[in-house]
């Protein structure tokens, strides 16, 4: 599987585990991603930060302690 298709799978884990926060955009708890693509996606993180690299997700993290 390349880079671009681990994406689309990100991306669509994204919309189908998250949900529409106040601006409109779709967000996700990293457990949860993580959980889910667990058996799709190798490397989330990897897969991560090519996604924010190429500008197709915009990553937030906020801490929960």
């Amino acid at each position: 599987m390349n880079t671009s298709e681990e994406i689309t799978i990100l991306k669509d884990a994204i919309i189908e585990y998250g949900s529409v926060n106040s601006e409109g955009k779709h967000s996700v708890a990293y457990g949860t991603l993580f959980d889910k693509t667990a058996n799709t996606l190798e490397a989330l993180n990897g897969t991560l930060r090519a996604a924010k690299r190429q500008k197709k997700v915009f990553l937030v993290l906020v801490s929960s302690l």
